[in-house]
């Protein structure tokens, strides 16, 4: 009996040499981090030393691990640790890390930059259970933010790997003497807290980062003193604040602000009776050096199945602004988003918002009225607004009004800009409502989205009515608006030679003016309007003729297309008078005019444009077209005696766009002549074909290369075979 005692014994030992040989290598190498982060991108724990002395039983100094669930990363630190793993669950496919005690222990949280799912489900797979505390917890993180302290914490975990569930039966956090950092900044200190948090056990997939808070039970209290905000007085005479002016430490007694928080959370749903408040001090210091103390208040209670914010914001010194805000969302249930957006919590809100303050920035502003991203305001601004919210939309009676914004308004991939001033308000609209923005841009510029510092038109009194039926979270579904603007000044027509084809028609010079009336949908595309140009002594070529004249169009835009940005131009006018080729003393080539109409057309929005349409005209006679094909001189000398006599009707197909600029066919004719033609522009030698006819003479013209091929005999059927070269 004794030797088999003995012999058991030198077993025992030898095995536990054994352990301890093993073991402590494997802690040592790099044997165990390799067979601990199988998943690296999942979990990684790194240590600097290890030690076991018996089985399942280590203690590791100078922890590091991280992980990543979802887009939350994470990561902990510890001086040192300790832990066993249960043997006996193994049997049933369990990891139990039982007893990890923790000591110097640091947590941080942030967002990761990429998204990384949950595994397949797959059923079987192990269970992993932790159960883990520590009585020296230093720090709390979440991205910039950090709360450091004295406290201590409990977790305990169980998670089935492969996609399986999670269940969380406790977390418990205690902090002492806390203070919250921010950006390099004091934000609270003193900070008392005690937390619990539990979640039941769940699918993983079903309930991914905030979305755990619905089925969570939870428990916080906090309380803590924060320095408030020092507000300076900038040099343009605006106040702002100046966070290299607040305090290291919270000031004492009367000056100090107070944050306290008794929040419960049962299944997702706060418990009545849990509140939050917040009293911050404002200090300010205007342009004199005097001192000025203000306080801001924020009141969060849960009462009668709704939770209530109140709010309270002072206006700075000399100022006789004010800030309140009463708001309520019904039920008890957290405010999360719901799949990245808080748009379904709008229905939610209820309750009225007073304000006059300056603001340094009004980029939130539009949305409120006008959610479009073709539309923005921008800059510092005086805000007037009184608003009622029922059910998460503005009710009627709410108003707005800014008396000075920068305004910002893109369309047809230009951009109207300047200072303006703004007036909203909700109005009643048959049982329902309606939001009303109305912008008056006293001064306003146009430039290329692409180049918003080259400027092609300056102009006055430029007006934007927006308006949009239903709740705030349709607005971006129901929005229209209508941009006006009338006689704005274009300083050099060159500017607009990008909108028309490369070769054969541009400006060379001049003045002119535009005017626009259009309707725009909640993307901020063109559903119809109107556009007028007008330009007096304008100077363009056209072809190898150097041109000045007056040029005046008024556009008719229906929307056609609107994924190819395609606008029907039907009903549109063309009108040209006082045309002469420059350096020209003939009379003839002198007050030459034409009247068009676009019967059918459209135009594919771009640089160049591209249009196509059906016009018919009248012009004061057919030399300009003449003049495109030959010179007079080159002509025999009946025809500007007969052809080139009185006022023509002319009908043509153009084409516009690319390179060139095509009429194909051209018919013009009166009482005594008919000419046919066709014609290219794409530089300064068009191509195209002629036909003169005076009864029963006639005389054909082709054009190419600048050659000119003259056709005297059957004129009439060599045209009708003549085709241009593609």
């Amino acid at each position: 009996m004794r030797g088999r005692l003995l012999k058991a014994a030198r077993w025992a030992l030898w095995l536990w040499l054994a352990w301890l040989l093993a073991g402590n290598l494997v802690l040592n190498t790099a044997l165990g981090p390799a067979l601990v982060n199988r998943t690296p991108e999942r979990f990684q724990l790194h240590w600097r030393a290890g030690l076991t002395l018996w089985p399942a039983h280590v203690w590791l100094w100078d922890v590091r691990a991280r992980g990543q669930v979802r887009r939350q990363a994470w990561q902990a630190q510890a001086e040192r640790a300790s832990g066993r793993i249960a043997l006996f669950p193994l049997l049933a496919r369990t990891l139990h890390l039982a007893g990890v005690r923790a000591q110097g222990v640091d947590v941080h949280l942030d967002r990761a930059g990429a998204d990384l799912p949950p595994p397949p489900y797959r059923p079987g797979g192990w269970w992993v259970v932790v159960e883990a505390g520590t009585d020296s917890l230093r720090s709390l993180g979440h991205g910039h933010w950090r709360l450091r302290g004295r406290g201590g914490g409990e977790l305990a975990v169980r998670k089935q790997l492969h996609g399986g569930p999670l269940v969380v039966p406790r977390v418990i956090l205690r902090l002492q003497d806390g203070a919250l950092h921010g950006d390099a900044q004091l934000w609270a200190a003193g900070i008392e807290l005690a937390g619990r948090f539990s979640l039941p056990k769940h699918p993983s997939a079903d309930a991914p980062g905030l979305e755990r808070l619905r089925l969570a039970d939870a428990h916080l209290r906090l309380q803590g003193r924060t320095p408030g905000l020092v507000l300076g007085m900038a040099g343009d005479g605006q106040w702002a604040v100046d966070f290299t002016r607040l305090p290291l430490q919270p000031p004492a007694g009367d000056a100090q602000g107070v944050l306290r928080a008794d929040l419960a959370l049962d299944r997702g749903e706060l418990r009545s009776g849990s509140t939050l408040d917040l009293t911050l001090p404002l200090e300010a210091v205007d342009a004199g050096g005097r001192q000025h103390s203000e306080q801001a208040r924020l009141h969060l209670t849960v009462e009668d199945g709704r939770l209530r914010l109140a709010a309270h914001l002072p206006p700075p010194p000399g100022d006789i602004g004010q800030g309140h805000a009463d708001l309520y969302l019904d039920g008890r249930a957290l405010p999360l988003p719901q799949a990245g957006s808080w748009e379904a919590q709008l229905p939610r809100l209820s309750g009225e918002v007073a304000l006059d303050w300056q603001f340094d920035s009004l980029h939130w502003l539009a949305p409120l009225f006008a959610r479009a991203r073709w539309l923005a305001l921008e800059g510092a601004g005086r805000v007037q607004a009184a608003l009622r919210l029922e059910a998460g939309a503005l009710a009627a009676g709410s108003t707005l009004d800014v008396p000075q914004v920068t305004a910002r308004i893109d369309v047809l991939d230009n951009r109207f800009s300047g200072s303006a001033r703004a007036h909203g308000r909700i109005e009643e609209d048959g049982g329902g409502t309606r939001s009303r923005l109305e912008l008056h841009i006293r001064e306003f510029r146009m430039t290329p989205v692409s180049a918003p510092d080259e400027v092609g038109v300056a102009g006055r009194d430029l007006r934007l009515t927006a308006t949009a039926a239903g709740r705030l979270a349709d607005v971006d579904r129901t929005l229209q608006a209508r941009l006006r603007f009338s006689d704005a000044r274009i300083p050099d027509l060159r500017h607009y030679n990008r909108y028309l084809p490369r070769a054969g028609l541009r400006f060379l010079g001049g003045e002119g003016r535009l005017s626009g009336d259009l309707h725009l949908d909640a993307g901020g595309e063109v559903a119809q309007g109107s556009l007028g140009f007008e330009a007096r002594g304008a100077r363009l070529a056209l072809g190898g003729l150097d041109l000045g004249g007056n040029l005046q169009l008024r556009t008719q835009l229906r929307r056609g297309d609107l994924a190819a940005r395609r606008f029907v131009l039907d009903g549109s006018q063309v009108e040209l008078t006082g045309l002469h080729r420059t350096g020209q003393a003939r009379a003839r080539d002198r007050g030459w005019w034409a009247r068009a109409t676009l019967t059918r057309g459209e135009v594919r929005w771009g640089r160049p444009l591209r249009v196509n349409a059906e016009v018919e005209a009248r012009a004061r006679d057919v030399g300009l077209l003449l003049a495109l094909f030959a010179h007079e001189k080159d002509y025999p000398r009946w025809v500007f005696n007969l052809v080139d006599a009185g006022e023509a009707q002319l009908d043509t197909r153009v084409r516009l766009g690319g390179r060139a600029m095509t009429l194909d066919p051209l018919h013009a004719r009166n009482e005594r002549f008919d000419v046919k033609a066709r014609l290219r522009i794409a530089g300064r030698e068009p191509v195209g074909d002629l036909l003169l006819a005076w009864g029963r003479l006639s005389l054909g013209l082709a054009l190419a290369d600048g050659q000119r091929d003259w056709q005297l005999r059957r004129a009439a059927e060599w045209f009708a075979g003549r085709r241009l070269p593609d």
